[in-house]
């Protein structure tokens, strides 16, 4: 956030997309034990602005940081839903490196409508993956083209900007309702945070080495989280007075809400230690964001 701090992009973007690369590189590798699940922190985040309002600049800037990282599968460009899951399936050798085994992917793109080959399932499937803890067997894509493709381990990230029109376009009804946009934080602004033509140089330029460092050693990690006692009392008590049934939401947000806070605890979190403990800071932090 310092480091961009005189971009015109909005702030929101920037600390989302920070978020965004956080969570793809920790990918299944951490996780907070729901006990009947284990929950990931990976996230579904959409960037909406009209065109011209520098939201590219925050999803490049998440795709540079977990491509130096290079600890999951970066997936940019123009794709279709099925060549993203053979490659999500399919092991990535790297030299002097472990291979890619697991099914970890970063979705990312600077304008999602033109990164998904028009299918009418891609939202449904992105639905589906969403959700690696459901998926302890693995996932199977079945097609008469391709024969069996599998996925084991999954952790998918999606990062994407788009422009409210296309984003009009692009989802559907079912999308709205069948449980995508649940699982999708909408980040939409419609101002620049600041002008700046950047012709002269800023106070602090954007060094990539120095935040790489930090998250490479993020990419490392492995464990449980825990909430302190103070978080745990904090969450229940909001939890226990939360009533999303009476909101009316068709969307299913307000249902699936509890846990995009805890998600984005964990990298709140990771963002200033590697203890893997969730303060009351942290979910109040996440709550504001949310």
């Amino acid at each position: 956030m310092e480091a961009t701090a005189e971009a015109e992009t909005p702030r929101s973007f920037i600390r989302w997309a920070a978020l965004s690369a956080l969570s793809a590189v920790v990918a299944d590798r951490v996780y907070l034990d729901k006990f009947y699940y284990k929950l990931y922190p990976n996230l579904y985040v959409l960037l909406i602005a009209d065109s011209g309002l520098r939201k590219g600049f925050a999803a490049a800037l998440a795709k540079t940081l977990v491509t130096l990282v290079d600890s999951t599968r970066v997936i940019s460009g123009r794709n279709s839903i099925q060549a993203i899951i053979k490659e999500m399936s399919t092991a990535v050798t790297r030299p002097k490196k472990a291979p890619l085994t697991k099914s970890h992917a970063f979705i990312v793109s600077g304008e999602l409508s033109t990164t998904f080959v028009e299918d009418p399932n891609v939202f449904t499937i992105l639905t589906d993956l969403h959700d690696g803890h459901y998926h302890t067997e693995g996932w199977k894509n079945t097609l008469k083209g391709t024969g069996v493709e599998s996925l084991k381990d999954i952790s998918v990230t999606l990062l994407g900007a788009v422009n409210p029109p296309l984003f009009r376009s692009m989802i559907t009804k079912k999308d709205l309702t069948g449980g995508f946009i649940a699982r999708t934080v909408i980040v939409e602004e419609t101002k620049r945070s600041l002008k700046n033509s950047l012709i002269t140089a800023p106070a602090k330029t954007l060094d990539f080495s120095e935040l790489v460092d930090y998250i490479r050693e993020l990419s490392k990690l492995e464990g449980k989280f825990c909430l302190d006692a103070g978080a745990a009392a904090f969450f229940n008590e909001w939890y226990n007075a939360f009533d999303p049934e009476k909101m009316g939401d068709e969307t299913g947000t307000a249902n699936r809400i509890h846990d995009q806070i805890l998600k984005v605890s964990m990298l709140m979190s990771l963002s200033c230690s590697h203890d893997l403990t969730i303060s009351t800071e942290h979910i109040q932090e996440a709550m504001n964001l949310l």
